[in-house]
């Protein structure tokens, strides 16, 4: 969830240009970027490394019934993490850092 990849990929879905949903909804996504958002991001990024391993670039099919799992997972994940207060400071402040670089 640290990857500089899922960065660059959250800011850019999420905040580049008018039509971004940051720019969009200022107040939910200015401060930090909601915890569904870097899971939704997480799973887009997990479906680009699944068409790149392919190798084949072709197509993939992108379904809820199939990504649906990897995004409980991670959800899941996350409240996991943000239980114990050692570990939930690195993503919370990840998330602050990535709201903050986009404006």
């Amino acid at each position: 969830m640290a990857a500089r990849a899922l960065a660059t990929l959250i800011n850019i879905f999420l905040y580049s240009g008018p039509t971004a949903l940051g720019a969009i909804f200022p107040k939910v996504f200015s401060c930090e970027v909601p915890q569904v958002a870097v899971c939704l991001a997480a799973i887009l990024r997990a479906a680009i490394d699944e068409y790149v391993m392919t190798g084949t670039h072709q197509d993939q099919t992108f379904e809820y019934v199939g990504y649906s799992k990897i995004y409980t997972n991670f959800h899941m994940m996350q409240l996991t993490i943000n239980k114990d207060l050692k570990h939930a400071a690195k993503p919370k402040a990840l998330k602050v850092e990535w709201a903050a670089s986009a404006w």
